[in-house]
């Protein structure tokens, strides 16, 4: 992969160590992460990735004005934990706690030494109702400790990524001799690429009958196949953008793109099968017509359906095994209909407010950690936040589809397709109430495409 970054004209004044900070626009430094995310997950020592994770970003922040380079690091600190009981360890949340007031403190330090001004953004109002709609959530109906239970969440979906909005949409400024467009496309594959790996991982360590692969939940620690198909949904646009933008390697950025696709489908997730099958078919009517590289696109497209053909042919009982279990597996509801009219159910009954965060019913296992999910987002809405927090949310969900559709052009609609196959997946799952790593990736993702998109735009600066 190309350098990202022109070395020439490296402005140093926003800098502490000019050299340093230009690895951080370079594809080693994307390598570099790849290393330190895979490395310790599959050696389960996610304490150690998520401590050195913390102290690059807190570097960058303290050496960098620009906090681009740290961004996809909150998202990686989450996808290299590959003990699902994580938290649960005191010795774990101590050294957490402690990097995270260093982070915290890094925040601090690259906002008032590189002074940095505050600005007013398109979804700055949007989130700051919706952090007063999880706030309000449940007022009249839940008590004290199941509040106090939320209270992660209520923070984490509401005020926290609020201010990581404001302060992105303020301190995201990379040099002017970046491709900007690349730069963001590269940390979607870095997170795709890393999701491929932990799925093939996790298929490893199941037992060697065929079934037990279809039926696997795939614990990867941080999630499951769910969470794994859901991030791929959201990347799956990245190795194509690649492929269609670069001057060589085409076709083998072709391959790569069906090589994540297939990933996806071997998580065996229904929805993510579902969406990523509409995403990848959407992808390829797209290309068929506009691409460039026609050649490299209809070859690449030929070695998969190659690929296909030789694996029938050599086990073809395998693949009627295949399809047996698939037909058996379904589009079946899996307790949604329950939860989906117990949702019903609760908004009839707290029409305005809802019942919060901390309810707990009788048709989902909480597990430790976690809140209620009733697989709908406007669902959870409503049940959760009442008729006051819908409103928000839907003012919330017409701002950021405004920045989507503020132009048209091969780089937004490679992210509009990866966000809106995410929120259609997220209409009967449970991703858009999981704050990191999938909440923040689509506000980081959105964040940037709307920064690219409007330079010209005078930002308003808060008062």
């Amino acid at each position: 992969m190309k350098a990202l970054l022109d070395n020439n004209g490296f402005d140093s004044k926003p800098y502490i160590f000019p050299q340093f900070n230009k690895f951080l626009y370079s594809s080693w430094y994307l390598v570099l992460l790849f290393f330190i995310t895979t490395t310790f997950w599959i050696t389960d020592l996610s304490i150690v990735s998520t401590s050195i994770l913390l102290l690059i970003a807190s570097f960058i922040l303290i050496t960098n004005k620009d906090i681009t380079p740290a961004l996809p690091i909150f998202v990686l600190m989450v996808i290299s934990v590959s003990d699902q009981n994580y938290l649960e360890n005191k010795t774990n949340i101590i050294l957490m706690a402690v990097m995270g007031t260093i982070l915290g403190l890094s925040i601090l330090f690259n906002i008032f030494y590189y002074k940095q001004k505050l600005l007013r953004g398109k979804l700055t109002i949007p989130l700051l109702l919706v952090s007063i709609a999880t706030f309000l959530g449940g007022i009249g109906y839940t008590d004290a400790v199941s509040y106090e239970k939320s209270l992660m969440y209520v923070f984490t979906l509401g005020i926290v990524m609020f201010l990581l909005y404001v302060y992105m949409y303020s301190c995201i400024n990379m040099p002017d001799n970046i491709d900007k467009k690349k730069y963001i496309i590269c940390f979607m594959l870095l997170f795709a690429i890393i999701m491929c790996i932990q799925v093939i991982t996790a298929h490893a360590r199941v037992n060697d009958y065929f079934e037990n692969h279809i039926r696997a939940l795939l614990n990867v620690g941080w999630s499951n196949r769910q969470g794994l198909g859901a991030m791929l949904v959201i990347t799956l646009p990245a190795p194509f953008y690649l492929a269609e933008t670069a001057k060589k390697h085409n076709y083998m950025y072709y391959l790569l793109s069906y090589s994540v696709y297939i990933c996806l489908f071997a998580t065996f997730s229904r929805c993510a099968m579902l969406f990523g099958t509409l995403e990848i078919i959407a992808i390829e009517i797209y290309m068929f017509i506009k691409t460039k590289h026609k050649k490299q696109f209809i070859l690449a497209n030929l070695t998969w359906l190659l690929i296909l053909i030789i694996v029938i042919c050599i086990n073809l009982d395998l693949v009627k095994l295949l399809l047996d279990k698939f037909t058996k597996l379904g589009f079946y509801s899996s307790g949604r209909t329950d939860l989906y009219k117990e949702a019903w159910q609760i908004f009839l009954q707290q029409p305005l407010f809802g019942v919060g965060l901390g309810y707990n019913g009788n048709n989902y296992y909480v597990e430790a950690n976690c809140m209620y999910w009733f697989h709908s987002t406007p669902l959870q809405v409503l049940a959760s936040f009442g008729l006051n927090g819908f409103i928000c949310y839907i003012i919330y969900y017409i701002a950021r589809f405004k920045v989507l559709f503020t132009k048209k052009n091969l780089f937004t609609i490679a992210i509009i397709s990866g966000v809106l196959f995410f929120e259609a997946q997220s209409l009967i799952d449970a991703f858009t109430f999981q704050p990191f790593p999938f909440v923040f990736a689509v506000l980081m993702i959105t964040t940037m495409l709307e920064l690219i998109n409007n330079n010209e735009t005078i930002s308003v600066e808060l008062a």
